[in-house]
């Protein structure tokens, strides 16, 4: 419960240093939506998107690597009718998606989002294709922000992806899109 509250603290906190308390923000792998909720409900100007499936991953590795077998003994469904129960108070600021991260990504132009936070499928593939898909939808400026440095593949992908990401507490990290360069593709 520590190591959630401390997310949750670490992601609003940057938030607000950043001044993106009035933007538009989605997260990928909502899970509980603690992340979505908390934000929503410190800055009520906030828009934000949530992107989660809530179904049960069977098979995919041990909880050290994937962070996912804890998912499938807890519920993993009534976690997302809880979400949705909770996230209706912020109809007009919420919009939810329940769909896969490559799916969702198709549904919004480049450049739309303020800031990214990304806890879906720790797999070292969904991971880099977390990043490469959404990076393109932050506007120029926007922060892509991250759970779950301490998991190896994570970790693994974002130091060989994003070179020179942050820590901004909590387990999370993070990465600014700078301003057009000459390789468009560029994440930093």
């Amino acid at each position: 419960m520590e190591k959630e509250t401390n997310r949750v603290r670490a992601v609003i906190k940057f938030v607000e240093e950043k001044k993106l308390t009035a933007g538009y923000g989605i997260e990928i792998g909502v899970y509980e939506g603690k992340i979505t909720l908390g934000l929503l409900k410190t800055y009520p100007d906030l828009q934000m998107t949530a992107v989660d499936q809530w179904v049960p991953v069977y098979g995919i590795g041990d909880k050290n690597t994937t962070g996912h077998t804890d998912f499938v003994k807890s519920g993993i469904e009534q976690k997302g009718v809880a979400f949705m129960v909770a996230a209706m108070k912020y109809r007009g600021r919420l919009q939810v998606l329940k769909t896969d991260s490559l799916s969702a990504s198709e549904c919004f132009k480049d450049g739309c989002f303020d800031f990214i936070f990304i806890d879906a499928d720790h797999r070292r593939s969904y991971v880099r294709c977390d990043i490469a898909v959404w990076t393109p939808k932050l506007r120029n400026g926007g922060w892509l922000i991250g759970h779950d440095i301490c998991r190896r593949e994570v970790r693994q992908s974002i130091d060989q992806m994003i070179p020179g990401w942050e820590d901004i507490g909590g387990n999370c990290w993070t990465v600014q899109k700078r301003k057009l360069t000459s390789a468009p593709e560029e994440i930093v």
